[in-house]
């Protein structure tokens, strides 16, 4: 699910970023949207790497909702002020 939903998202982020940005700096943007993505990867297997060697496999999946979690609250916080 998770992979479906970043593959919906990603694309999106990068259209959006491609309007909104000027030509002049558009792929320093996309270097840092890119380097963004890589990096939070990468915290995300290590995370569920840790937690699966200390606990067990359903423990790593459980990090990741946990984290999908907590930025689902965020998000949904994030939105709600911009509505207003």
């Amino acid at each position: 699910m998770l992979c479906l939903f970043s593959g919906i998202v990603e694309p999106i982020a990068a259209g959006y970023l491609h309007h909104r940005t000027d030509s002049s700096i558009r792929a320093t943007i996309d270097s840092f949207q890119s380097l963004g993505l890589n990096a939070v990867h990468i915290e995300m297997g290590l995370g569920f790497g840790f937690v699966s060697a200390r606990c067990d496999i359903f423990g790593g999946y459980g990090f990741i909702a946990l984290v999908c979690g907590l930025f689902f609250g965020y998000f949904y916080i994030a939105s709600q002020k911009s509505v207003e």
